[in-house]
């Protein structure tokens, strides 16, 4: 089951920031200001994963709560969109309408968590669902 925390338009250069539960459901729509500006983003998920997109290079950086994992990455021309889902201990990151998936255990304090997008290029929608089990 799902309830809706909240849904905002942002614009480059603003980007979003929300707390978040344990399990919840993030859907972002991203839209870059023109082709030519190029398109980065660095998004921070519960208390330290990051995903990150510069470069055409995709990255989730777990390097803080990936218990000995990393960083993840994949090659890509655009983001257009990501679907999101945290559990108590996992991330499941669709990318492209599931052209790429990311799939990683998670492990930090379950405490104070928050989902956060910067970009100078990229704006957007976002809809934040509470999911309970």
């Amino acid at each position: 089951m799902r309830k809706k925390i909240c849904r905002k338009q942002f614009e480059a250069g603003t980007g979003f920031a929300a707390d978040v539960p344990v399990c919840f459901e993030l859907k972002i729509d991203i839209n870059s200001i023109t082709a030519s500006s190029g398109q980065e983003f660095e998004l921070r998920l519960r208390e330290s994963a990051v995903l990150r997109y510069a470069d055409r290079v995709l990255s989730l950086d777990l390097t803080e709560c990936g218990a000995g994992r990393e960083r993840k990455e994949i090659h890509l021309t655009e983001v257009h969109d990501l679907w999101i889902l945290s559990d108590t201990s996992s991330l499941e990151i669709f990318v492209n309408g599931g052209e790429e998936v990311f799939t990683s255990r998670i492990f930090d304090s379950l405490g104070g968590l928050k989902v956060m997008l910067t970009s100078r290029q990229c704006g957007g929608q976002m809809e934040l669902y509470a999911l309970t089990i």
